[in-house]
């Protein structure tokens, strides 16, 4: 989501809930999402859209869609997206940017993609999503089935420094539930969970479904005028997120 992390990292949020259990609490702010601040519109989103590429004639599967920014950018470059969320509401908002041509449908990544054949999409690309799952070896399996031989998994997450670091946590070798509470557009805070881990894990999680890792990227923001001092110091300081490219073996 585009919230606002004020009680460590400062991050903005470009993400939706993936998971069942959390999509009540996005749906109970949807109303008041807000697209992105800093680290959304100046540092993650340009940075996933870096790595995507050229996306004329593809084929794209958006994990966590959310409220369509990132498809509505991926969308306007040629391709074309379907896009899943759990979040009901988030889609509705997804809905009223994209238009009703759109595939979106309500999905929780714990869950097989049925209705999507084998090797039949160019990209996945799933942005600031994958954090919220505590297992990934059955959403990796259904990105390595859906994707053709010659695909791609693009995502950003949580960087596994930056998470250890803030939280303040005993064992970086941990994969450990986090609980922290973020603040919305109209500053209204809520809880948010998600899932910590050392990046080795991250790294074997993709070996291990079947990918080879193409590309991974700790970014730095390509502009930041608009940012007071404060925080343009954190974006080039600080590693917050991490950026992957995967290709099925």
């Amino acid at each position: 989501m585009s919230i606002e992390d004020t009680t460590k990292a400062g991050r903005t949020e470009g993400v939706l809930s993936a998971m069942g259990h959390d999509s009540a609490q996005y749906d109970q702010i949807a109303d008041t999402y807000a697209d992105g601040g800093p680290f959304n519109e100046l540092y993650e989103r340009p940075a996933t859209l870096e790595l995507l590429g050229d996306v004329q004639g593809l084929s794209i599967l958006d994990a966590g869609c959310g409220s369509g920014v990132l498809a509505e950018r991926v969308i306007a470059g040629g391709a074309t997206l379907a896009g899943i969320d759990a979040s009901a509401a988030m889609l509705e908002r997804a809905r009223d940017r994209l238009g009703p041509a759109v595939d979106l449908r309500v999905h929780d990544l714990h869950d097989p993609l049925t209705w999507v054949p084998d090797h039949s999409v160019d990209v996945v690309v799933a942005s600031l999503v994958m954090h919220y799952l505590e297992d990934w070896a059955p959403t990796l399996a259904e990105f390595h089935r859906v994707l053709r031989p010659a695909g791609r998994f693009v995502f950003s997450t949580h960087h596994p420094f930056i998470d250890y670091t803030i939280y303040e946590r005993p064992d970086y070798f941990a994969l450990e539930e986090i609980e922290d509470e973020w603040n919305n557009a109209d500053g209204v805070p809520y809880k948010v969970r998600f899932w910590r881990r050392p990046l080795s894990a991250i790294v074997d999680a993709l070996l291990k479904a079947g990918f080879a890792i193409e590309r991974l990227a700790e970014q730095r923001p390509a502009s930041l005028a608009a940012l007071p001092p404060e925080r343009r110091s954190q974006l080039t300081t600080e590693p917050c997120f991490l950026f992957v490219v995967a290709t099925p073996r």
